[in-house]
């Protein structure tokens, strides 16, 4: 008996073939029209917290 994992995307040969970017659009575009993708966003900007950093903490070296 064969188990088969779940089929993942190769994004390194994507990006080598010059496509990743359009796959990643389509992907979020089929996605779009998916029910459970509004609840999915709402989940997240539900459960998402912004803590600004304050203005008397340096930055560090590494900080994006």
């Amino acid at each position: 008996m064969e188990i088969v994992g779940h089929p993942t995307i190769d994004w390194a040969t994507l990006e080598e073939v010059q496509e990743a970017v359009r796959s990643r659009d389509i992907i979020l575009f089929e996605l779009s029209f998916m029910s459970s993708y509004r609840v999915m966003i709402i989940e997240f900007l539900s459960s998402f917290t912004f803590t600004p950093r304050p203005d008397d903490l340096p930055e560090e070296e590494d900080d994006p």
